[in-house]
Formats: structure tokens, C-alpha cells, sequence
């Protein structure tokens, strides 16, 4: 009580004005007490909320960090599983290798390697005490040996009080058994680490996070309040732990009240079977919490004192008309606000006066009051906002869905008039609006967002905090600097764009438009929607890290199907279809489509297509024609640069004009991937995404992987498709070879008997090749077969077979003939219609084929026995003169039994000496002297008697039994002229007779050259001869040219046996290097008798001499005949005239009775 100076107290009486008046001030003080007090309360209750929400998102962070740590492990156990380091036995090596894979700075300090008895095989790191006998850690052991998958075990205390581990376990399988369990140790220190990503909210002060194993041992914590390994320090915390959880999934936080005067966020860690393997508690100091909110209350309390104190001092100065008055109204303003008027105020009356400090202190005090009330508003929207937002991040795994959720809950739950967010360009440099809610469409329709900008108005992104932009009204008006081309919107107060950053980079915008014009100003405000942006971005990031892990697993499932279907595949069409069809059903793209080139890359085709009608794809191929170099769309691009291409938005002009369907029907993004074969670009395979960027770096090379893949497997079959035609047809024609030639016949021949039919088997022969290829070249050959085989091939029946057997034979097939006879009718048709001549470089060459038939069953069961049968016939058509073609029949197999028993007798008869040489004497027509001999072949058969050398000599030639026997020929006259040599002195011709397919052989020159060097020979003095028919020379005059040049570089001389039987000029015989001509026998015959015979051989005469050839007359029989001869100037005869062929021994003789004269010889020479 106040008393005055004139004393008593009777001027405050409780009925006195003043005292009314004071005590009316004093209430109407008291409402603004009231909401000051119960503001304050309510901010102690929204800031223990705030630290409890914070300390559920420590216990989730720690939570998240082992979820990452879990893996991390995963990853680097099944990574290192199957090092042989660690699967060969050698401890050592297994120990240097862990400590290898330890030093690499990872989040592990142990790891260990046990049997699958338990025993340590080896270890490296720190030791963490994990021990099998434990109860726990074996308990880990026995789960580890008993699932491939990776097991987790226990939060365990470390060894001495030490910060504890959680331990990781891989099963090792080896050949159907176990053969170790790999152990990682993970410090659990590293899972309580604070978030130290830019941006992430900061713990409260002295927030403390424990770990705890199962049976309530601290396993460590961050800061420590206790000793590692002991209890809980609050019993009550280990029952609060242990209690059920509501959720199913047993890993829900709970807030409670420790004994120990602090909050406790807890939470049960279990495995996927539901059993805990330990407790997860953050805490926080009471004191620390209500510290600021307390010094806030004493000193709101303070400031009413001193406002009712100054109340009090006007009520008691003032008149009591004018407090009367104002007292009124204040009266009336505080019911007003009472009644929840917040902006209603009292008129100032005067600018002095106590009253009107009373009426200035009482409104700035409702002042005070409302910007209390709306801050409280405003940051109870912003908790429900980012509480809302949370758990749509927690439970939307859409991308698009959540940005529209968040924009949502921006405006109905937080109160604002529009929110927009805004994602990166594939730059990052500008963000484009993808979802809005609210007013201002228009404003936010054409905005672009520049994100360097918005990151550089508050410095690094990477280590400040999320930017933020505030634009203020300008009448009624609202600007967004961080924005190009967004039209004002009316209506908006304020605007405020947060960066969306994930680890220090911009993925994009939250913009939020406020319908006050003082908004955002408030920094509890400003950081809550700080952290909502936060908690978007990373809600953003995580779903889209799981899409992509989606994609890449889709992509992953479509590579490792299509690579199954390749193994399965043996159509080329059969591998781009399953492609398609796997990459739209199981890789989730909108469709897909293979495009093949042409050999010649001048044509376009769809291989394969899945997910539009083919007609769109086959329009698109067909515009492939028409793209020039300018042409940027990617499949062009693909096809002509041999890269992919890929266009991530579907806005692009290319992809308008190539892909219209798919355009409007919501694509979002088309690749192009080359496809090769052999190296070269031989399609692409195009894919088509609903959405926008939906191909990053890591699915680029899964899908370059499976086109590669494909492109294998086209190649494969291609290889496999060309390896069954080399290997089945034959590669100058066309037609089947003789294997596949054989497999149709078996096949047909197995059902004839079914069918009541008979087939027949023609082995036909082209002439004139070996002369074709002399005058036109191997091409020339080529051309002439080829255009035989056309018409055989058109010739024949539909369901026949037309075959090349050998170089110049053909084979035909006639399958289900009703009669012998109409396989006779056929062959006559095909043989009588053969052309006979083909057009070779604009001349017509004469040819002319033979034919053999075998008729199944008649002439053989097999297709074997139908060939031999059949070319046996063959060549008893090419023996006879007037015929070309002849049936098989069984003197022919007689024939070709005896034919076989000479070849089998002949081919013994060098080693059974049944082989001799005969010589036959060349004499001198001059004086009849005795100048050299020709070497002849005998045989003598053991079983056979003697054979005719026109018998024997052939045969050899086709079986190629010559080349032993001409070599066996050279050696023995090389060795006769030796003896000889010896006697009668070295100037003696002998002449030797070789083959054309000796001539022909690559080793014939070598042959000769070893005989000389072994007899001890010198060709230029001993006169040896190799004689040649005129018909050898010119089937390939070039060859001959070279072997006869070759032949006088060893010393050899060479004269032309036969002449006048072949097709020689007088250009060709120049050119020959020989040294003499022998007159075939048969001009010599009728020399006597015939004048065109007499003639001819005097022509001869005269044009050998002419090329100073001496010339030797063969068969002269008669003295007529040798008269005729000397007349004419012939040089040299032999014949019976003066000897047959006589063996060494009476050759001897015969030189001995002539006694020769050899200056004649030498004149000869």
C-alpha cells in the first residue's frame, strides 16, 4: 500500500477513483501477462519438442549410418570372397592380404578368416576381442554358416573399457560345402559420429548417443557420461528399452524421461528375423533445454513490471476526466483483445502524459503479443509442414509423387499462397519448374531458376548453409530474383527460394510465396524450412538413388535374360526380337527396336521390335534413307558415327521427326546404341524411356553390355551359319559339297522303299577345264564351272540335288524316280540341253560334259557304292568315243576290280624289282652310227606277267603312283649313264621320258637335282636328255617355260618328244629352251606312202633346222621309210629298223658290234 505525504491512506480507498483506476490499468495489464507467460510456456513446450524431434533424428542418423555401414560390408565381403589369397591355404599370404585391403581406408578395423570349425585361420587388424566362445559372437558364427546371405552381428563393448564393434559375417562356399566364414569388425564410435554434411542440422548441445548390446552393456557412446561395458546408468532405461515396439518393423523411436533429469530417444536395432541385437538411446540434459526459455520468462516478467509500474504512475497523476476517458478505452481495446482481436489498439490521446504512455506501452505491448501469437502460428505450420513432409518422405518412393505431396502440404499445411519446386537441368546450372500448387501459375509457368546464382548470394553451398533469396512487395507485387523469365504475381506478399542441396550440390529449388509482406523473418522460421528443404533434397536424393538402383537392377535382370536367350537362340531374327520383347517386359522401357543394315549398309530393315506397331518401326527404318550427315536424331547419329547417342528429354526437334508415336504417348528419353558385327556398325538398338534423364553413366554401360552382347550372338550365329555353309557347300558354285551331297542321298535313299520309287545318282564331268585355265586363267575356269553348275542347277527337278564332287565333276541327285526308265528320259534331257559352249571374256569356248548313271537299288544300296558305281560309268563314257553319257553296269564293276588290282600290284612293284629299264639306240642317219638311246620302262608282275607300259603308265598317272616311279626311273638311267660313262667316255645322250603330272610336281626339279649330285653326274658333259610331249608343253606353256628353264640351269638338255601331235606354233617353240624334236611315229608311218604325211614331216625338218633344232625321226620300221628321211635332211632315226628296246647289257653289245664314230657326234652336237 502507497501512502501519500499528507498521510492516510483515504485517496487509495478501495472505492476511490484513482484506486479503481489503478486496479483497472493493473487488469487490463493482466491479459498481456498472461499471453507473455503462457507464449513463453508454449515455446518451452515446442522447444522440448523440438530437441526430442531432433534427438529421434540423431537416433535415425546413427541408424541410417549402420544401415550404409551394413552395405558398405556387404559389398566388401562378397567383393574379397573370392580372392584366392584368402581360398588357397597360405596363412601368410591370406594375412598380407587382409592388411592390403585394410590399409585402403575403409570404415573396417578387423578382419579375420575362420574355418568352418571355428578355428582363426588368419587375421589382420586391430583386435577387437571377437571370440567364438562368446555366447553372441558364436550365435553369429552358426548364422554365418547356415545362410550365403551377409549376417550381422551383436553390439558388443570393446576389450578394456574400449568403444565396442558391430561384426559382419560371410559365409564361404567351396564345391557344394563351407569352407570358411569371413569376419568384419566395424567400430560403432564411427556410427555416432555427428552429420557432417553441409547443411545437416547440428545436435543440441551435450547430446549424448549410446549403444548397447542386447543384454544392456554400453557398447559405446559419443560423448561419454559413463564407462564403456558397464550398465545403463538409469535402470529404468534398460525396461523402457526391452519394452514391445507398436511398429512392425521393431525399430520405432521412442521419447521418454530418464531418471537422470534428461530426455532419452530410444530405439531396438533388429535383424530381418526380428531379433534385437541391440538398443540405440540419444539423450539430452533438461537443464540445457529450459536454460534460455527460463532467462526469456524473468525477463518478459521484468519488462511488465516496469510497464504496470509507469500504468500505475499515470493512474494516480492523471485527471480523472482524461483517465476516466482513456481508462474506457483501454477498457474497451482490452476486451477486444480478449475476445481475440489481436489488432485491436488504443487511440493515443495526447503525445505527453502518463495516460498516454499507458496507452503507447499497451499497445506496443499487444503489439509484442501478436507477434508472438503469429510467430508461434507460423512455426506451428512449419513443424506440421516438415513433420508432414517427413513422413511422406518416409513413405512415397515416386519421385514426382513426393514433389507433388511436398508441394501440397506447403500450401494446406503451411499456410502458404503458392509453393513451387523446381529440379537441375542435366547441367546443373538452372532448374526448371516440375510442380506447383497454389496461386501465382502463371509467375511460376516460364521461371527458370539460376542455381549459381542462388548458391553464391550466401557463400559455398558446400560448407555454409542452404541459400535463400527473399524478395519483398513492391506494390502489391512480389519479385523473384533468383529466377529469368517469371511474370510478377499480385497478391504475394513475400517470396523465398531454398536451395535443395545433397552433399554441397544443387539438385534444385523450393520457392514459397507468402501472402504477408513481412514473411520469412523470423529465424526459428527461416531454419525450419531450412531443414524441411533439407530433408526434401535428401528425400529426392534417396528415391532417386533407389530408382536408379531399380533401373540398373531392371537393366541388370534384362542383360543377364538376354544373354540366356542367346545361349538358347539359333536365329539370327530369333535374337533381336527376344531382345526387344525382354528390354520393354523386363526392363521396363516403353519399347524397343533393332535395326539391321545390309552387307552393303545401303538398306535399312527392323530385325526386331517390342512396344509400338511394327508399321511405326518400319516407317522409321525407311526414313534412314532419306537422313543426311546434318541429320543429329540419335539412331543416325548411332548408325553413322559407330557411338551411342542419347537425348535425355524428348523436346528435341531429331526426336520429333523420328519418334512422333512414341512422343505422344509420353516418352521421356530415347538411346541409341550401336550395334557391330565383325567390327563394323551393322545396326543399333534403340530403347525409349517414359522419363526424362533416364539414362545415366552406369546404365550406359550395362546397355552397351548388352548390345555387345547381341551383336556376339548375331555374330555367333552368323559364324555358325557360314561354318555350316563352308562346311556343306561349296564355295565357288553354290551347291552342295559332297558331305552334304551324301546326307540328302542317305535320306532319300532310306525312303524310297517306303515310296515304291528308285532314285538314281549322275556323276557328270566338265571338259576342257585344264585348257580353259591355261588360255583364260583360274578365273576363266572358274567362270566356265560356274555357268555349268547354273545350268545343271536350273536343269534338274524341283526336290533334286544338284552337287560339285571335285574340280570338275558334278553330282545330281534324282530323287523318287517311278522307273529306270525315267531316269534314263531325265539324264538324256539334262545331258542333251547341256550348252556346249560358255562365253568367256566376250569369246565362246567349247565344252562339253559326261555323264555316268547309278540307279538305287539296282547298282548299289548305298550312296557310297551309287558314286563309285556311278563315276565308274563316267568314265566308261569318256573312253568312248561316240557316246557321252552311260548307264553303271557289271562289267564296268569287273573293269574296275581289275583296274584295282593292277593300281594294288603296281604299287609293290618297285619294292618287289619288278620295275626295269629298257634302251632303245638313236642312230645317226649320216652313217647309220649309234649316237645315244631313249630309257623306256618295263614291267614284269609277279601276278600279272608283263604289262604293256600303255596299260601300266596311265594307270600310274591316275593314281599317282608316277612320281615314285619317275623318280625311280631318273635314278636308274642316271646310274646306267654312269656305268657307261666309264666304258664308252661321256658323250653319249641318254634321254629319259617324264610324265605331265611328274612334270607338273613342285619337287621334280629337287628330284633331279639330288639324283645328280648322288650318281656324280655333269649333265654338260655326259648329254642328258629329258624328253617332253608336244601336248605336256602347251597345256600351260607359261609353267612348262619356267620348269624347262630351271631344267637347263642344272645343265640338263631337253627335246620335245611327239611333235606334230600337239597344238604348237612357231611363236611357242621359240620360245622353248630345247635342243631337239622328235617326229611323232605316226607321220613317219606313211612318210613312204601318204605325200600330205611326207610333207608335213618335211616341214618339220625344215622349221627345226631353221631354229638350229637338230630333228630325230621316231618309229622308222623301213628302209624306205630312213631313205625318205635322209633325203629330206632329218638328222636322227630310231625304230626296229636298227633295234627294239633291248635291256643294258645288249645295248652294250649293239654298241660294241656298230662301233660308232664319235667326231660324228660331236659334229652333231
Amino acid at each position: 500500500m502507497i501512502r501519500t505525504q499528507r498521510g492516510g491512506l483515504q485517496w487509495l480507498a478501495p472505492d476511490s477513483l484513482r484506486a479503481r483506476i489503478l486496479l483497472l490499468m493493473v487488469l487490463v495489464a493482466l491479459p498481456g501477462i498472461a499471453s507473455v507467460v503462457g507464449s513463453t510456456l508454449r515455446e518451452r513446450a515446442h522447444a522440448i519438442a523440438m530437441a526430442q524431434a531432433q534427438l529421434s533424428m540423431r537416433v535415425r542418423y546413427v541408424l541410417a549410418r549402420e544401415s550404409e555401414a551394413t552395405l558398405v560390408a556387404r559389398q566388401f565381403l562378397v567383393g574379397i570372397a573370392n580372392l584366392p589369397a584368402l581360398r588357397g591355404g597360405d596363412r601368410d599370404l591370406c594375412a598380407e592380404r587382409m592388411a592390403q585391403l585394410l590399409s585402403g581406408g575403409g570404415m573396417f578395423v578387423n578382419l579375420s578368416l575362420y574355418d568352418g570349425n571355428g578355428l582363426l585361420v588368419c587375421s589382420a587388424g586391430v583386435d577387437t576381442g571377437f571370440r567364438i566362445g562368446e555366447p553372441s559372437m558364436r550365435a553369429l558364427f552358426q548364422r554365418a554358416l547356415t545362410t550365403p546371405e551377409l549376417s550381422i552381428g551383436d553390439y558388443r563393448p570393446g576389450m578394456a573399457g574400449n568403444p565396442g564393434f558391430l561384426d559382419y559375417a560371410l559365409m564361404l562356399p567351396a564345391q557344394g560345402r563351407v569352407s570358411g566364414v569371413l569376419v568384419a569388425s566395424y567400430p560403432l564410435l564411427l556410427a555416432l559420429q555427428a552429420p557432417a554434411e553441409p547443411g545437416a542440422e547440428t545436435p543440441p548441445a551435450d547430446t549424448a548417443v549410446m549403444l548397447v548390446s542386447p543384454d544392456g552393456l554400453v557398447a559405446a557412446q559419443s560423448p561419454a557420461v559413463g564407462a564403456v561395458g558397464t550398465r545403463l546408468p538409469d535402470a529404468g532405461l534398460y525396461t523402457s528399452l526391452t519394452q514391445p515396439s507398436a511398429d512392425a518393423d521393431g525399430t520405432a523411436v521412442r521419447v521418454v524421461a530418464g531418471a537422470d533429469r534428461r530426455s532419452y530417444a530410444l530405439a531396438a536395432v533388429r535383424r530381418a528375423s526380428g531379433e534385437v541385437r541391440g538398443y540405440l538411446a540419444a539423450s539430452i540434459p533438461d537443464a540445457a533445454l529450459l536454460a534460455p526459455l527460463n532467462q526469456r520468462l524473468a525477463r518478459d516478467l521484468g519488462v511488465i513490471t516496469l510497464i504496470l509500474s509507469a500504468i500505475g504512475l499515470v493512474a494516480v497523476t492523471g485527471s480523472e476526466v482524461l483517465v476516466v476517458r482513456r481508462v474506457k478505452s483501454l477498457l474497451t481495446v482490452t476486451h477486444r483483445i480478449t475476445a481475440g482481436d489481436l489488432g485491436a489498439r488504443t487511440p493515443v490521446f495526447e503525445k505527453r502524459g502518463e495516460l498516454a504512455v499507458l496507452e503507447i506501452a499497451f499497445n506496443d505491448m499487444a503489439d509484442h503479443v501478436q507477434a508472438q501469437v503469429d510467430s508461434i502460428n507460423a512455426l506451428n505450420r512449419t513443424y506440421a509442414m516438415l513433420t508432414a513432409i517427413n513422413a511422406a518422405i518416409f513413405h512415397i518412393r515416386d519421385r514426382d509423387a513426393l514433389i507433388g505431396e511436398a508441394c501440397r502440404i506447403a500450401v494446406e499445411v503451411g499456410g502458404y499462397c503458392a509453393a513451387c519446386i523446381y529440379l537441375a537441368d542435366a547441367d546443373a546450372t538452372q532448374a526448371r519448374p516440375v510442380a506447383h500448387m497454389g496461386r501465382c501459375e502463371s509467375a511460376f509457368a516460364g521461371s527458370v531458376v539460376d542455381l549459381e546464382q542462388l548458391t553464391a548470394r550466401r557463400g559455398d553451398p558446400v560448407s555454409g548453409l542452404l541459400d535463400a533469396v527473399v524478395a519483398e512487395a513492391r506494390g502489391g507485387q512480389a519479385l523473384v530474383p533468383a529466377t529469368h523469365g517469371a511474370e510478377p504475381c499480385s497478391g504475394c506478399g513475400a517470396e523465398m527460394v531454398f536451395a535443395l542441396c545433397v552433399a554441397g550440390r544443387a539438385i534444385g529449388a523450393l520457392a514459397l510465396i507468402s501472402s504477408a509482406a513481412a514473411a520469412f523473418t523470423d529465424t526459428a522460421e527461416l531454419e525450419l524450412l531450412r531443414q524441411l528443404a533439407a530433408d526434401t533434397a535428401l528425400g529426392l536424393d534417396t528415391i532417386q538413388k533407389e530408382q536408379r538402383i531399380a533401373r540398373l537392377t531392371r537393366v541388370q535382370a534384362v542383360l543377364s535374360e538376354i544373354n540366356g536367350a542367346l545361349l538358347r537362340t539359333q536365329r539370327a531374327g530369333d535374337i533381336a526380337d527376344d531382345t526387344c520383347r525382354i528390354a520393354v517386359q523386363t526392363g521396363g522401357f516403353v519399347a524397343a527396336c533393332m535395326i539391321r543394315l545390309d552387307p552393303h549398309g545401303a538398306k535399312a530393315y527392323v530385325a526386331g521390335h517390342a512396344g509400338a506397331a511394327p508399321a511405326y518401326f518400319d516407317a522409321m527404318a525407311a526414313n534412314l534413307a532419306s537422313a543426311d550427315a546434318s541429320d543429329v536424331s540419335p539412331l543416325c547419329a548411332a548408325l553413322r558415327t559407330g557411338n551411342h547417342c542419347i537425348e535425355q528429354d524428348s523436346v528435341p526437334a531429331g526426336i520429333r521427326r523420328f519418334d512422333p508415336v512414341l512422343v505422344a504417348c509420353g516418352v521421356g528419353a530415347v538411346a541409341a546404341f550401336p550395334l557391330r558385327s565383325e567390327g563394323q556398325v551393322a545396326g543399333a538398338l534403340l530403347l525409349w524411356s517414359a522419363t526424362t534423364h533416364a539414362f545415366d553413366d552406369e546404365e550406359v554401360v550395362l546397355l552397351r553390355q548388352l548390345v555387345a552382347d547381341a551383336g556376339l550372338g548375331l555374330d555367333h550365329i552368323g559364324q555358325r551359319a557360314l561354318v555350316y555353309r563352308l562346311s556343306n557347300f561349296d564355295r565357288l558354285t553354290g551347291l552342295p559339297n559332297r558331305s552334304l551331297f551324301e546326307d540328302r542321298a542317305a535320306q532319300t535313299l532310306s525312303r524310297a522303299p517306303r515310296l515304291r520309287r528308285v532314285a538314281a545318282v549322275l556323276s557328270i564331268r566338265v571338259a576342257g577345264l585344264r585348257k580353259t585355265n591355261s588360255e583364260f586363267g583360274l578365273a576363266g575356269g572358274d567362270q566356265m564351272l560356274t555357268q555349268v553348275a547354273a545350268y545343271l542347277n536350273q536343269a534338274v527337278r524341283p526336290g533334286d540335288t544338284v552337287a560339285r564332287l571335285g574340280d570338275n565333276e558334278f553330282g545330281v541327285l534324282l530323287a523318287e524316280v517311278a522307273s529306270v526308265e525315267e531316269a534314263s528320259v531325265i539324264a538324256g534331257q539334262i545331258i542333251s540341253e547341256c550348252p556346249r559352249e560358255v562365253r568367256l571374256a566376250d569369246k565362246r569356248i567349247a565344252t562339253g560334259v559326261s555323264m555316268g548313271v547309278s540307279i538305287f537299288p539296282l547298282d548299289g544300296a548305298d550312296i557310297a557304292t551309287l558314286i563309285r558305281n556311278a563315276e565308274l560309268a563316267l568314265s566308261h563314257s569318256q573312253a568312248s568315243p561316240r557316246r557321252n553319257f552311260a548307264f553303271y553296269s557289271a562289267t564296268l564293276d569287273q573293269q574296275a576290280r581289275q583296274r584295282h588290282h593292277m593300281e594294288t600290284e603296281l604299287s609293290g612293284a618297285i619294292e618287289r624289282n619288278e620295275l626295269s629299264l629298257v634302251y632303245q639306240p638313236v642312230v645317226r642317219i649320216a652313217d647309220r652310227a649309234i649316237i645315244g638311246a631313249e630309257t623306256l620302262l618295263r614291267w614284269d608282275s609277279r601276278s600279272l606277267g608283263p604289262v604293256s607300259p600303255s596299260v601300266f603308265v596311265p594307270l600310274a598317272e591316275q593314281s599317282g603312283m608316277i612320281e615314285a616311279i619317275g623318280s625311280w626311273v631318273v635314278r636308274s638311267a642316271f646310274s646306267q649313264h654312269v656305268a657307261w660313262s666309264a666304258r664308252i667316255g661321256g658323250d653319249f645322250r641318254l634321254s629319259v621320258n617324264v610324265s605331265p603330272r611328274q612334270l607338273r610336281s613342285l619337287d621334280f626339279l629337287e628330284v633331279v637335282r639330288q639324283h645328280l649330285q648322288q650318281t656324280g653326274l655333269d649333265p654338260r658333259r655326259s648329254l642328258l636328255c629329258i624328253e617332253i610331249t608336244e601336248s605336256e608343253l602347251m597345256d600351260d606353256i607359261d609353267a612348262s617355260l619356267q620348269v624347262l628353264n630351271r631344267l637347263k640351269s642344272l645343265g640338263m638338255h631337253v627335246s620335245i618328244d611327239d611333235f606334230g601331235t600337239g597344238y604348237s606354233s612357231l611363236s611357242y617353240i621359240r620360245r622353248l629352251p630345247v635342243d631337239n624334236v622328235k617326229i611323232d611315229t605316226s607321220f613317219v608311218r606313211e612318210i613312204a606312202t601318204n605325200a600330205n604325211a611326207k610333207g608335213l614331216v618335211a616341214s618339220i625338218v625344215a622349221m627345226a633346222h631353221s631354229l638350229d633344232l637338230a630333228v630325230v625321226a621316231e618309229g622308222v620300221e623301213t628302209q624306205t621309210q630312213f631313205d625318205v628321211l635322209a633325203e629330206m635332211g632329218c638328222d636322227a632315226a630310231q625304230g626296229y629298223l636298227f633295234s627294239r628296246p633291248v635291256p643294258a647289257a645288249q645295248f652294250e653289245q649293239l654298241l660294241a658290234d656298230a662301233g660308232r664314230d664319235r667326231d660324228a657326234l660331236n659334229t652333231l652336237q
